[in-house]
């Protein structure tokens, strides 16, 4: 068969691991669980014969507890799991005080069905046009200084790396929002899009794939199931243009994308090379949410703790979290292409862009400033201290002569994409001292 078809498997309930953490120090359960998210993380999924739900059980204390689900993406998208909380709340309450669940969530399937119905509509074809017309034929190209290209299309292992945007900082960007009547997420990904477009090479086009949740129909906001898509948001940027020009742009181009979601298709989209064709993914991707709501039912509180989803290759996702007036960075990587410490020095390059662009709001982008301290220290000071002993006895002019006898085709200079050597060098300077004397030039 070559088209795919839901099978629903009569495998029962899942079964689910318990740990007892109650007892340790307090230092020690926070460690433990990290242990059991990344191990959680790594757990294979046998798509065929399941289980698709791996999950498990920690008790940190009498009256609080952590339960770790994990799933292909497949089956979930981080919409899901948000929504997946207040089922779990609803089903608590409803078990504890004997009551029975009337209004069961939608099938997916139903749900897909739905959409494909939209995909027949009268917009569709508006819809598909319009992401014909966007250019996003370099969107494969884009590549970072540190980036391991030993290996082609290695596999993918995702990390992630994560980070608390200073208050302050957070402050002034939720007024710059307002200020420019954007969203802090047009606000961010533009900023995404600036460090990226400085740190690539400065191509004048930068193609980010920014995840949208296919959830812009009331129907979909509750459901549960894979809607999410990542879609291509195009700018051009120039050094001249100005942060709030861009701003602007970015802001339209993620409306657009917003209004058009539905219809974006790789099947459809032009100009792909054809490994991109086969296995189609944005390098640089753009998330962002806010703190997920938390629910109560039968005097218990439910929240997510920690999340994490992958529905598509990439080599760095930028996920930002929004906690009411607080900020976090995750910047997920692979692995395989980037070390710890490529990622340390790029999140510490976008926090330093965030506070330059509250701080000059109307510099052009290739005013903004990205340097860290350390690397600006490193640049004006570290690399620049090249003070060497010398002997001072002898002239400049016959050191020079001396490194002629020694390696005369030895590089000596290079600038502008010329270069000399030292023999070269050498001629040139004889041939100037004489050109000097010509001319009356002596001594004093």
């Amino acid at each position: 068969m070559t088209v795919p078809v839901q099978v629903v498997n009569d495998c029962g309930a899942p079964a689910m691991q318990r740990h007892d953490l109650s007892a340790l120090e307090p230092q020690e359960p926070e460690a433990l669980i990290e242990t059991l998210f990344r191990e959680a993380g790594r757990l294979p999924l046998d798509l065929e014969h399941g289980p698709l739900l791996n999950i498990s059980q920690a008790v940190l204390s009498p009256d609080k507890h952590l339960l770790l689900i994990t799933m292909p993406s497949l089956c979930a998208d981080r919409a899901t799991l948000e929504n997946l909380v207040r089922e779990i709340s609803r089903s608590y309450g409803a078990r504890v005080l004997g009551e029975k669940l009337t209004d069961a969530p939608a099938q997916y399937a139903d749900l897909s069905e739905w959409q494909n119905e939209l995909l027949v509509s009268g917009e569709t074809e508006i819809g598909r046009e319009f992401w014909r017309r966007q250019d996003i034929s370099g969107f494969s190209t884009l590549q970072l200084p540190s980036e391991n290209t030993r290996t082609a299309r290695p596999a993918f292992e995702p990390q992630v790396l994560s980070s608390v945007v200073s208050q302050d900082v957070a402050e002034r960007l939720a007024t710059l929002a307002r200020r420019y009547d954007v969203s802090a997420y047009a606000l961010l990904l533009a900023c995404w899009q600036i460090l990226l477009w400085r740190l690539c090479g400065q191509q004048q086009q930068i193609v980010i794939g920014a995840a949208y949740d296919g959830r812009k129909y009331e129907e979909l906001e509750e459901a549960l199931g894979p809607f999410t898509k990542y879609l291509p948001v195009t700018c051009s940027l120039s050094a001249d243009m100005r942060f709030s020009e861009l701003l602007k742009r970015v802001d339209e181009s993620a409306r657009e994308a917003h209004k058009w979601q539905e219809y974006f298709d790789w099947e459809q989209t032009d100009g792909l090379q054809e490994a991109d064709r086969l296995s189609p993914f944005f390098p640089f991707s753009f998330d962002f949410g806010k703190q997920p709501e938390r629910h109560s039912a039968a005097g218990v509180s439910f929240s997510i703790y920690r999340q994490q989803t992958y529905i598509e290759r990439f080599k760095v996702r930028l996920y930002c979290l929004q906690r009411d007036a607080s900020l976090t960075t995750e910047f997920h990587y692979d692995s395989a292409l980037f070390g710890i410490e490529d990622i340390k020095r790029l999140a510490g390059e976008f926090h330093t862009l965030l506070e330059s662009v509250t701080l000059i709001s109307e510099a052009a982008a290739g005013e903004l400033n990205i340097l860290t301290e350390d690397e600006r220290r490193q640049m004006l000071f570290e690399w620049n201290n090249t003070a060497r002993d010398y002997p001072t006895h002898h002239r400049l002019h016959q050191l020079i002569e001396a490194q002629v006898e020694r390696s005369p085709d030895a590089l000596a200079l290079l600038y502008n994409g010329q270069h000399l050597t030292y023999r070269e060098l050498n001629a040139r300077a004889n041939q100037l001292a004489h050109y000097l004397r010509t001319r009356g030039v002596g001594p004093d």
